[in-house]
Parts: structure tokens; sequence; C-alpha cells
């Protein structure tokens, strides 16, 4: 059933052709840009014709140079050695902020002890500070 309904999606798709259609840019009554799929009478410039591929706006030439050096498998003044060195750091950077997090909660949790608490709230604080204290002695300096 499931190859059925796929083959039926399939052909679905292959047996539509795409619309293309022209995009003109025109000037309105009040001096704004519309865009249309009908040519205008005076002022009309064609933004898109069928067959030809509108080219992207909006990038700039640096940006435009580093993905075609990109595409080609060069990159951009970075070896892969200096990547490398980048992610670790990064990794170190996350790991110290999880031991800073995990400390903050570990002290947290030892105010609430200290301080006192419910009834039924004081083996899961106990719980809840061996954790962290484990945490920290397997993770963190």
């Amino acid at each position: 059933m499931r190859c059925i309904v796929l083959g039926a999606a399939f052909w679905c798709v292959l047996s539509v052709s795409p619309a293309i259609a022209e995009i003109f840019r025109c000037p309105g009554d009040a001096g704004e840009v519309l865009y249309t799929q009908h040519p205008c009478d005076a002022g009309t410039r064609v933004i898109a014709a069928p067959g030809v591929s509108a080219k992207a706006t909006g990038v700039r030439a640096s940006e435009t140079a580093w993905l075609k050096s990109r595409s080609k498998g060069k990159s951009s003044g970075r070896t892969k050695q200096s990547g490398t060195s980048d992610r670790k750091r990064q990794q170190q950077a996350k790991q110290a902020y999880q031991c800073k997090r995990k400390r903050a909660s570990l002290a947290a949790v030892n105010a609430d002890l200290r301080r006192g608490y419910k009834a039924g709230q004081g083996e899961k604080l106990r719980r809840r500070r061996a954790g962290y204290e484990d945490y920290l002695t397997a993770c963190c300096r």
C-alpha cells in the first residue's frame, strides 16, 4: 500500500509542469513600485523572464568570493588545525560554563539545607547535592 501511495505521489510531482511567469516592475500612481504578472503601459521593467534565473541581490562581493572559494573546497584563510583548536576552545568554554552553573546550583542546594526545609524535601535535596558533587568531581577541575 505504501508503494502505491509513494508511486502516485511521485507521478503527481512529475506530471505537474512548473509555472513560469514573467514579473514586471511598474511605477504606481503615487510613485510607489508595483510588481505584476502583466506588463504596464510605460516604464515597465522585466524582473524575471522564463528560463532566466533572477540574480540574487543583497550579497556583498566579499561574501560572493567567500562562497565561491568555499564551493571549490578552499577555506578563507583558516587551516584545519585552527578550526579544530577553535572547536576545542568552544568546548572548553562550554564545559567551564556548565561547571560554573553546577557550582551555583550546589551552593543553592547547600543554602537550602542550612536554612531548613520541609519534611519531604530533605532526601531530595541531599540527592541533588550528591549529584552535583559527583558531576563536579568527574567533569570539573
